[in-house]
């Protein structure tokens, strides 16, 4: 089975009142070996309050697509695959929120598995931070490129620590 990371911008903190502004979804086979990335900003139809956090602005998702128009390549993606997500409580309550509002399947009926970065690295490391930039820093992974938080550059560090961890 093959995995697929997954990490999402959002308006806000809430999957019942804000929505997703960009997903980024590395895949790759069995054996960690890359087989994909995939990525899309989204037009929330509604004002972008997080931008300190994502640098996305209203200007910069007002010409995305809706994200109707967007998760039949994330399910497509998703399906039948370990879901690795830091934090993956906020990305797939997200992601299942929107399917909801679409009437799809919720990521567990797609019969994925999910896995937690967030959580292997507080049992590996209990006590100890465990933010994505504390996990990197801890297992030398470079992340020069995560200046903010962005959807496709937050992938790939958890990729590598998925298969670290």
């Amino acid at each position: 089975m093959g995995f697929a990371v997954v990490d999402v911008e959002t308006t806000g903190l809430n999957p019942r009142t804000d929505r997703i502004l960009e997903i980024g979804i590395v895949t790759a086979d069995g054996s960690g070996r890359p087989t994909g990335e995939w990525s899309s900003l989204v037009n929330p139809g509604r004002p972008v309050a997080a931008t300190v956090v994502h640098g996305l602005t209203d200007a910069d998702v007002a010409d995305a697509p809706p994200i109707a128009e967007v998760l039949p390549r994330v399910t497509a993606l998703l399906a039948w695959k370990v879901v690795v997500a830091h934090n993956a409580a906020f990305d797939v309550g997200f992601l299942n929120m929107e399917f909801a509002r679409m009437g799809l399947p919720s990521i567990e009926e797609l019969d994925c598995e999910i896995t937690d970065t967030l959580a292997m690295a507080r049992e590996k490391f209990p006590g100890q931070k465990a933010s994505l930039d504390a996990l990197c820093s801890r297992l030398d992974v470079d992340r020069s490129k995560r200046v903010l938080h962005r959807a496709l550059i937050d992938c790939e560090p958890v990729s590598y620590t998925h298969l670290t961890l």
